[in-house]
């Protein structure tokens, strides 16, 4: 199987009806462009589309397909790479564009973001326990900031 578009997971609308004399309403295609990073969590697969500056979370068990709700006003994604999740279902995403991790809760709601002031080039985050490992390709290193403040360790 591969996954190219939104039609892939949730399938067309059957065209055949027996009471309907319209036409069928055909789903429009949400495609991917410019996927990176996943992780796929709790039976879901969430990916990274820097090419359309989005989150998509995949549900293929349920046949969903879906957008990050929190990716609006200061949520707003520019060029996500990479993702993880964290054991209470928090999404930890690095933007190279943004030059930060953002955090959004386990609805998709934006919690806050952090790493700025480090001047990074975000690549890729792990999370574990207490601790966010963020590998920054700008310096060539891995920074470790404190996951449930955003504070920059070391």
């Amino acid at each position: 199987m591969s996954i190219n578009h939104n039609v892939d997971v949730e399938g067309q609308q059957d065209s055949f009806s027996l009471f309907s004399f319209s036409e069928p309403q055909k789903k429009r295609l949400d495609p991917l462009i410019k996927p990176h990073g996943l992780k796929v969590h709790d039976g879901k697969i969430f990916l990274c589309d820097s090419g359309r500056k989005e989150i998509f979370i995949i549900d293929l068990p349920n046949r969903k397909w879906e957008h990050l709700k929190g990716n609006n006003n200061l949520g707003t994604l520019k060029q996500p790479m990479n993702l993880t999740l964290d054991a209470d279902g928090n999404l930890y995403v690095a933007d190279v564009g943004r030059t930060e991790i953002l955090v959004y809760d386990p609805e998709g709601n934006f919690l806050r973001a952090f790493g700025k002031a480090q001047e990074m080039k975000p690549t890729d985050v792990g999370v574990d326990g207490d601790l966010v490992f963020v590998t920054d390709l700008k310096t060539s290193d891995v920074k470790i900031f404190d996951r449930r403040t955003g504070r920059y360790i070391e």
